[in-house]
């Protein structure tokens, strides 16, 4: 039986062959490439007989599986798992553990061994980043292709990873299973071997495959994209200065068409997850999936035996708070009526919501409209949306949150229509963005078995895939929120509080006549208050997270009977000192009655405008020149975006009431954007301590895709304002010994320090002393205390 028949179980009476000349072997890869005149014909009997096998029911068992149903695990084939390691090390200088710039080991092998493990999880499929083999070595970086995103050949599995008998291994173990193998893909670029320089292409290496030689005329030569939002850039130039391939080119398209199918056909991959998705016209991806009879799409040939290929694109585009920016772009890359493009993208927008309220204490408001937005927006979120919290490409979500706000992200990402994807280490509770699991992977650790019973609740209410958000709310000024979602006459509500002070409210969901819930996922403690079937009352503890679908007679309240006392409560929180500890805005102000622990009532809710008198503190300057590092001998990196980036000019404080305000302003001519960022700047990274003599009141690292906390109560910063400074808002140090002292230096795109190396090159910095203190530019300031 051919490659073919394995997917279909062909009635004994259907001609299996056009001509022996043509179907010996099914080398239909080769007809492709070499125009063999039975191509056509043979594909054509082909594509309409496994037509009318599936229409008329002679399939041979396999099952049409429902894409909103799957949960799907995300891992880097070099570091889950090290199955052999005789094929670490290859002799090009790749391989050392103990960086994290190279090769380290992780296998397919090694993939296979935990797929026991997966299973347990809940995992139903695997997405592995690109097995095709890499670029090992680019010393223009100093860094690997241990990723798999800069391909040397598309037609071969890199030899760190195994060869294609251990990826096909692997692909019928997950099929036994019944696992999916989601296969990244990479069409835009390849790895780095020529770079454009004034007097035309200089060629510094030279991939494995023939056809993608730099000479081959398959590439553009335009430079490295300086301005993301130039569309043409986008399109042709060189992301970070890796070979931007002409996929407009007839001959290029062809050629990755026939090789993604054969990874179909041979690899048994069961759906492609496509890198860099925006950088490739819009006009190649109806080309690529679907195609024409005679030289079909990936998708088209995938789905002949009419089986599911799922699709979904990268398209990483931000929504500020309470925008659709980032939703508008998603739309245009989906498949719709009259455009054939991809099933499903990545839910980008959805992230930075869930970090910023979850992570970061933005408005609970933001993320009711996100869930709110994208149920009106997409014809279909359960099937167009691939939901996740974290990736391989920034850093953690535990790296910004603790891990309660983590739960409670993963909480809801269970709970939301769309795909849930889970980045490996999530289950083991790792805080960096691509350490190695080499045995570590423990299905017996705490988050393991929390994550387990978590997918196993998701799975247990097939409303939470195959619905739709119906409601979704914030109790205004509060970190309350609320949704539910859908499905066929049943309705999962969730009810959760954001932040990490117990909070207390008394507007709520909707009445469910004499009835209370029957929570089905509880994390922290909710304690709900009904009267005559309406939840009057919700008092929650810090970052509490409650799912409920069933309901019964509401209970009657029995009073503790203990001291009554009463509280001061602004924007459902406990305020003890009143309104002298709360910042400047409008606030909604209530008055808690108890009795003992147990909240009894809550006064209606007054709208108070809370205005502190604003003072400056003082500002130091900073000398601009001087981002050489503490000992003048650091250089920056040589990429253009890096133009006295980290070079820093002020530091400024305001104190309003209970909160400080702390600004930094930069020697550069604008603030890098270079890579969109979502606080507006990036090519620098800024280490914020707040500290009274060894003690630190707060500390915070921020770049311009995360804020994260180190210590203390977590700032807020709204990012760049007007193009002339960076912001941050903190309560305000008790006493009089205080000191600013605010560090520049620069993290990658996983969040980590930008590394150094002898000599600068373009994304690391250059110092003889590869051990110097990361910090590039630092300004202090004491600031004047007292009226």
């Amino acid at each position: 039986m051919g490659p073919l028949e394995r997917r279909i179980c062909w009635p004994s009476w259907l001609p299996l062959a056009w001509s022996a000349e043509c179907l010996n072997g099914l080398d239909w890869m080769r007809g492709a490439r070499e125009g063999a005149p039975c191509y056509f014909w043979t594909m054509q009997i082909r594509m309409w007989l496994g037509l009318a096998v599936v229409v008329m029911g002679w399939g041979c068992g396999s099952t049409q599986r429902d894409w909103r149903d799957e949960v799907i695990y995300f891992a880097l084939i070099d570091r889950l798992a090290n199955g052999n390691p005789q094929n670490d090390d290859q002799g090009a200088g790749e391989w050392d553990p103990a960086r994290k710039s190279h090769f380290q080991g992780g296998d397919l092998e090694g993939v296979l061994g935990v797929l026991d493990g997966l299973e347990e999880l809940g995992a139903t499929g695997i997405w592995l980043t690109p097995p095709v083999h890499n670029q090992w070595w680019n010393p223009e970086r100093t860094y690997t292709g241990y990723h798999g995103y800069w391909a040397s050949d598309f037609e071969s599995v890199d030899a760190h990873f195994g060869t294609f008998e251990d990826w096909k291994s692997l692909a019928d173990a997950l099929h036994d299973r019944g696992m999916l193998l989601i296969q990244d893909v990479v069409v835009n670029h390849t790895g780095d071997w020529a770079v454009t320089t004034d007097s035309g292409r200089v060629v510094r290496d030279r991939p494995r495959a023939e056809w993608l030689q730099p000479e081959s005329g398959l590439y553009h030569a335009f430079g490295t994209i300086e301005d993301y939002n130039d569309p043409d850039q986008v399109l042709t130039f060189e992301l970070a200065n890796l070979d931007d391939l002409r996929t407009e080119s007839d001959s290029v398209r062809a050629r990755l068409r026939a090789i993604y199918r054969w990874w179909i056909e041979e690899g048994g991959a069961d759906g492609f997850r496509f890198d860099t998705h925006k950088y490739v016209e819009e006009d190649f991806w109806p080309a690529f999936l679907e195609g024409e009879l005679e030289d079909p799409g990936v998708r088209r040939f995938a789905e002949r035996d009419g089986r599911d290929f799922p699709t979904f694109g990268e398209v990483w585009v931000h929504s500020a708070p309470f925008g659709d920016e980032g939703e508008q772009e998603l739309l245009k890359h989906l498949r719709r009526p009259g455009y054939e493009g991809v099933d499903a993208v990545l839910n980008f927008p959805l992230q930075e919501s869930l970090l910023r309220v979850f992570g970061e204490g933005g408005a609970a408001a933001d993320l009711a409209h996100r869930l709110m937005l994208q149920g009106q927006m997409f014809s279909d979120p359960a099937r167009q949306l691939v939901n996740f919290i974290d990736n391989h490409d920034m850093a953690r979500f535990r790296a910004t949150a603790s891990e309660a706000a983590t739960r409670q992200a993963l909480n809801s990402l269970l709970s939301l229509p769309g795909v849930p994807v889970l980045y490996q280490g999530t289950e083991q509770g790792d805080r960096t963005p691509r350490p190695n699991l080499f045995g570590r992977f423990d299905v017996d650790a705490e988050p393991f078995v929390w994550l387990r019973e978590a997918i196993a609740w998701r799975r247990a209410h097939p409303t939470l895939s195959r619905g739709r958000v119906v409601e979704a709310r914030a109790i205004e000024a509060t970190s309350i929120l609320y949704w539910s979602v859908a499905h066929e006459g049943d309705t999962v509500h969730v009810l959760c509080n954001a932040s990490a002070q117990r909070v207390v409210a008394s507007e709520t969901p909707p009445r469910q006549g004499g009835r209370e819930p029957v929570p089905s996922r509880v994390e922290g403690s909710a304690d709900l208050a009904f009267d005559s079937g309406r939840l009057i009352r919700a008092d929650l503890s810090p970052n509490a997270w409650v799912a409920w679908s069933d309901w019964r007679p509401a209970s009657e309240r029995v009073a503790s009977h203990g001291p009554v006392d009463s509280l001061w409560v602004v924007d459902g929180a406990f305020a003890p000192e009143g309104l002298a500890s709360v910042p400047n805005g409008r606030h909604r102000v209530q008055r808690a009655r108890f009795e003992g622990d147990q909240l009894v009532s809550l006064s209606a809710p007054e709208w108070v405008e809370v205005a502190h008198p604003r003072r400056s503190l003082g500002q130091v300057e900073d000398a601009c020149g001087d981002d050489r590092g503490l000992s003048g001998s650091i250089l920056p990196p040589t990429s253009p975006g890096f133009d006295h980036s980290m070079d820093l000019k002020s530091l400024e404080v305001f104190e309003e009431g209970p909160e400080w305000e702390i600004r930094v302003r930069m020697c550069a001519p604008r603030w890098s954007t270079v890579w969109g960022p979502r606080f507006g700047f990036d090519h620098v990274a800024f280490h914020v301590r707040v500290v009274n003599g060894d003690s630190l009141h707060a500390q915070w690292r921020h770049t311009g895709w995360s804020l994260q906390s180190l210590a203390g109560a977590p700032p807020a910063s709204t990012g760049v304002q007007d193009g002339d400074y960076l912001a941050w808002r903190c309560p305000k140090p008790d006493g009089t010994n205080w000191r600013v002292v605010v560090d520049a230096w620069d993290a990658d795109g996983n969040g980590d320090w930008r590394p150094v190396t002898t000599q600068a090159g373009p994304y690391t910095m250059g110092c003889q002393d590869l051990a110097v203190e990361p910090v590039m530019d630092r300004i202090t300031f004491v600031p004047r205390m007292g009226p």
